[in-house]
């Protein structure tokens, strides 16, 4: 199995333009602690729930906080155990 067949669709994505109170809501809903964050189909990072819940604007767009954001890699050929 390939990273590529893991990505479910039913997990949203988040812009740079959404607000960070957006993707906690997100994180909330879905009961998930992090959320990708992707710009015209191309994977810009994730950002997790404590990164967010620890910033004291919530009205700000995710693009102001994706460099404080951990930095994970993967490519959509690599196998699952790689991956682990």
């Amino acid at each position: 199995m390939q990273a590529a067949d893991l990505i479910d669709p039913m997990i949203p994505a988040l812009k740079p333009g959404d607000s960070i109170a957006e993707a906690l809501e997100w994180m909330q809903e879905h009961h998930l602690v992090q959320l990708p964050v992707v710009e015209n189909s191309q994977y810009m990072g994730v950002v997790s729930e404590d990164l967010l819940l620890n910033l004291p604007d919530d009205d700000r767009p995710i693009s102001d906080v994706m460099r404080l954001a951990e930095t994970v890699v993967a490519t959509e050929n690599q196998h699952l155990l790689e991956l682990i």
